[in-house]
């Protein structure tokens, strides 16, 4: 592709530098963001707290540059969490955290952020999870493991 300005001998060809503009712009958002949130896993873990029940959620994180002042933020149940995760070191990382209790499926948002602005976002239909009673021992107990 020639561009030609000199004395206005030959058109300036307009059109294919605009095609080639667009075209590499596009290449550029195409790329991932340096902190992503890869994965959101419920589990089968719930914790009692002062507001009820809260359940564990797995969320896989990947940081492609080290990045101070890392924050969750989960939107469930009308109700807002901010879990501060801290300083994330290059490469892949899962953090355990607890959100309130589902009863019903329904969306819940993840949101990434990095030094107070949003790095990412996410939201995942979560379905209510299984709960049940656990016996409890009544005086001292031993754990033993065997191994195989």
């Amino acid at each position: 592709m020639r561009l030609y300005l000199a004395r206005c001998r030959m058109p300036f060809p307009l059109l294919p530098a605009l095609l080639a503009a667009v075209f590499c712009a596009g290449l550029a958002v195409v790329r991932a963001a340096p902190l992503r949130i890869d994965h959101v896993e419920p589990t089968v873990f719930f914790t009692q707290s002062d507001g009820g029940l809260q359940q564990a959620v797995n969320v896989m994180l990947t940081s492609d540059v080290p990045t101070p002042e890392v924050a969750l933020a989960v939107d469930a149940k009308a109700e807002r969490t901010r879990i501060e995760l801290g300083d994330l070191a290059p490469g892949s990382h899962t953090r355990r955290v607890f959100i309130p209790e589902i009863r019903r499926p329904g969306p819940v948002r993840f949101t990434l952020l990095a030094q107070r602005r949003e790095a990412d976002r996410r939201t995942v239909t979560l379905e209510p999870g299984r709960r049940g009673e656990t016996p409890r021992a009544r005086g001292p107990t031993t754990c033993v493991l065997a191994c195989a």
